[in-house]
């Protein structure tokens, strides 16, 4: 006798007893009956329209970017990353330490190992900066001369930033003008001959005059004099020579003269 399945265990008969849908009500798999075929074709229409909007998307960036670094300033720049060769002969600078010339060239190296451009132009400025700060002690036309080479190449290669930093090399140095002394630092001059000062003092008073001497911009010139000034109390603060004393009420009184609109910083006064 063949066996007859326990009631409930044909699937017609678990349909046949589900409780009737209410009216008016569906249920969520009549929504989403979809036919295989259609159901496929969906799923491939999206596909193929998210692989156009991926292609579209990569042509316009890898098309558009070089305009887009090209519209920021030293955006194209910034991408490049690799060794950087200082503009200048290395060997013509006269760097005061060995430490300092490892500084540059460290400069250099990292700015040549960043992508960020700010980052770049700043390492690179301070180079700059530390290039004027040696012509400024030494006066020398060497090293004047490498500072115009760097200088330039700031400007050829960072025009935008350039244009808001000083790039211009002062003259300190009589190979590239004419010292006009007035009479006054003339005197000054032969009363530190006369004076008991070290052999540094004078050197660096004379460096000093000589700049402004060969300058005609005012506030360089009051910026030298007073360089000059402070070094003198330096030197009579330790000393308490009476001819360097001299010598400062001397200067002082020329710079209160000459640049009225300008007042000697109250730590250099006597």
């Amino acid at each position: 006798m063949p066996v007859q399945p326990a009631a409930g265990s044909n699937p017609a008969d678990n349909l046949s007893q589900k409780p009737p849908i209410p009216p008016g009500e569906k249920r969520l798999i009549d929504f989403i009956k979809v036919p295989a075929e259609q159901l496929f074709s969906g799923i491939s229409q999206i596909l193929f329209l998210a692989s156009v909007v991926v292609v579209i998307g990569i042509s316009i960036f890898f098309l558009g970017l070089p305009g887009l670094l090209k519209s920021v300033p030293g955006g194209s720049a910034s991408t490049k990353v690799g060794p950087l060769v200082p503009p200048i002969n290395v060997a013509d600078v006269n760097f005061p330490s060995d430490f300092q010339r490892d500084i540059f060239l460290k400069n250099f190296q990292d700015a040549g190992e960043t992508r960020d451009f700010s980052s770049r132009y700043k390492l690179l400025e301070e180079d700059y900066t530390m290039l004027l700060g040696f012509y400024t002690q030494d006066h020398d036309a060497k090293t004047r001369k490498v500072l115009e080479q760097y200088s330039q190449y700031m400007v050829n290669n960072y025009p935008d930033q350039a244009q808001n930093s000083i790039y211009t090399v002062p003259c300190y140095d009589s190979s590239c003008g004419t010292a006009k002394y007035p009479q006054e630092i003339q005197k000054i001059k032969a009363d530190l001959t006369a004076a008991s000062a070290s052999a540094e003092l004078k050197d660096s008073l004379s460096k000093n005059f000589e700049a402004a001497a060969l300058t005609p911009d005012k506030n360089i010139q009051w910026s030298t004099y007073v360089n000059a000034l402070s070094a003198i109390k330096s030197v009579y603060d330790i000393s308490k020579d009476e001819l360097i004393l001299s010598i400062y009420k001397e200067l002082a009184d020329f710079i209160g003269k000459n640049y009225p609109d300008y007042k000697i910083p109250p730590q250099i006064r006597i």
